[in-house]
């Protein structure tokens, strides 16, 4: 559901059952250690800052010293805002002036000290919505990923990585009606022999225009069709109608028969798949960041994206490749060709080792928190 869909009271609703649980909790908290909290650190530029600003308020009217707020920015609440600026019918004129005009998180740092985001452009993103909050006051910190779940597993097999996963499709899906071409495509039954294929190739994220599936399925349709004995798998989800428009996509008018949609999965099953993966493509457009280009590689697999957003300031030749933006038609082009490129020159091999090596020393949680307790030091908490 979408905030924007949501009546005015279930917002005030959801924001008095969120504050006082967070009070209940801080109060919890600062009576077993016995001292005050120092720092707050709220994600995504929206709700939350807003509650924890509100609860900053009480405190000091209580006689508690106010606690400094720090915020990390992530990409959905900033493209909400411009979706609102920009007039898209189903983003109405509502949450971005109401955080600048009635709330005024981010008009100075009266509420806020400081802003991490998780990429050059999300800064430059976050500056141009909040011309008002200092710019030596917004720092890029980019996101760490979870190595006790993501890194390389010698053992692990295709059939024990995916072999056992059912496919999920869309409610309503009818077997009958696929093309004859079409074999092996059933709602919850496995993917058949997956020990039969060359490679395998993965995209895992939400259906939405912005990542892209089309053109991963468009490249797939290509090498299928030139034979290749490759397999593709879809991991993610999303509404219902962008599940029927994906789904329909990939084997009404494709007829995809070695691509398969395998739903949303936690991050240890995903950590499994990126552990026995050729080569994974996440081709978003303008991606806030791209955690999942970590993750993956983090478990020694090389990645392909598109040439914008997040990517753009961590993926180099060494670890895979960024394809050049354009059309949907002309990335679906560029896909294929990198992906054709990583498989014939086994980049799992070639590139793999770095992409672990790199994904340890650049964004473990360690060094993450680090440059986070640096900035904090010597520009937000001064």
């Amino acid at each position: 559901m979408r905030w924007h869909s949501m009546a005015d009271e279930k917002v005030k609703e959801y924001l008095d059952n969120l504050r006082n649980q967070c009070l209940d909790y801080i109060d919890y908290v600062e009576k077993k250690h016995g001292r005050p909290i120092n720092l707050f650190l709220a994600h995504h530029c929206f709700m939350n800052p807003v509650i924890m600003t509100e609860i900053n308020a009480i405190r000091v009217a209580n006689g508690k010293a106010k606690v400094p707020l720090v915020v990390f920015a992530h990409g959905t609440a900033l493209k909400m805002y411009q979706n609102e600026i920009n007039k898209l019918p189903e983003f109405p004129m509502k949450y971005y002036s109401w955080i600048r005009e009635e709330k005024k998180v981010f008009e100075g740092t009266d509420n806020v000290s400081g802003v991490f985001a998780v990429s050059a452009p999300q800064k430059d993103t976050f500056e141009s919505l909040f011309p008002d909050f200092p710019k030596d006051r917004v720092a890029v910190t980019p996101c760490g990923y979870n190595q006790l779940v993501f890194h390389p597993k010698e053992n692990m097999t295709r059939e024990k990585a995916f072999g056992a996963m059912p496919q999920i499709l869309y409610d309503g899906f009818d077997v009958s009606k696929l093309p004859a071409e079409v074999k092996n495509v059933v709602p919850g039954k496995t993917v058949p022999n997956v020990d039969s294929y060359d490679n395998v190739v993965v995209f895992c994220g939400r259906f939405a225009d912005w990542k892209r599936l089309d053109c991963v399925l468009n490249a797939a349709s290509k090498w299928e069709k030139e034979g290749k004995n490759t397999l593709t798998l879809i991991f993610g989800g999303g509404s219902q109608a962008a599940r029927v428009h994906y789904v329909d996509l990939a084997y009404q008018q494709l007829k995809l028969q070695n691509t398969y949609f395998l739903g949303p999965q936690g991050q240890p099953e995903l950590a499994d798949v990126y552990a026995v993966t050729d080569v994974s493509v996440f081709p978003s457009k303008d991606e806030p960041f791209g955690l999942v280009f970590i993750e993956c590689m983090g478990c020694g697999t090389p990645v392909i994206g598109a040439k914008s957003g997040g990517p753009l300031d961590f993926i180099n030749d060494k670890v895979g490749t960024l394809v050049e933006e354009g059309t949907n038609e002309e990335v679906s082009e560029r896909v294929y060709d990198a992906v054709s490129q990583a498989l014939k020159e086994d980049w799992k091999k070639t590139k793999g080792p770095e992409c672990l090596r790199y994904a340890i020393e650049r964004f473990s949680l360690t060094s993450q928190a680090d440059l986070m307790l640096e900035y904090l030091a010597s520009h937000f908490l001064k």
